[in-house]
């Protein structure tokens, strides 16, 4: 079985094939992502909030330019994720 590659990795692959609008950004939903799973402090919420609602639309263009791109998946064989194609 391969290996899925890391989460940059797959940001790169999916930033590649425009399936997202920019690696750069995806890193920081990342990022962000893992302060809200680890941060408590009610002050911090509030900052975090606000990244939340600036990178959202970000996340909702990825919806639609997956699905435009999902068709071409219908002949191909599902395999692992690869970092190398």
């Amino acid at each position: 079985m391969e290996k899925p590659g890391s989460t940059i990795d797959r940001i790169n692959w999916a930033e590649k094939r425009n399936l997202i609008s920019s690696g750069e950004v995806f890193k920081e939903i990342r990022y962000l992502r893992n302060e809200i799973a680890h941060e408590y402090l009610p002050m911090a919420i509030e900052q975090i909030f606000k990244e939340v609602l600036r990178l959202t639309p970000h996340l909702i263009d990825s919806i639609g330019r997956i699905q435009k791109w999902e068709p071409d998946l219908d002949g191909i064989k599902r395999r692992s994720f690869k970092t190398d194609e």
